[in-house]
């Protein structure tokens, strides 16, 4: 990911799908492969 989109999800702190999709630089493909182990570790620290 670039830096632009890891800024974006620092930003949103997507809690879903739907909202990781809204990141920067996210389509299909990377929705699919990195949406969930993305979305598990900003879990973690978003609490």
């Amino acid at each position: 990911f670039p830096d632009r989109s890891l800024i974006d999800m620092t930003r949103r702190k997507p809690s879903n799908s739907d909202e990781f999709a809204m990141i920067h630089g996210v389509g299909a493909a990377k929705l699919r492969d990195f949406a969930t182990p993305f979305l598990t570790v900003i879990g973690e620290f978003v609490l």
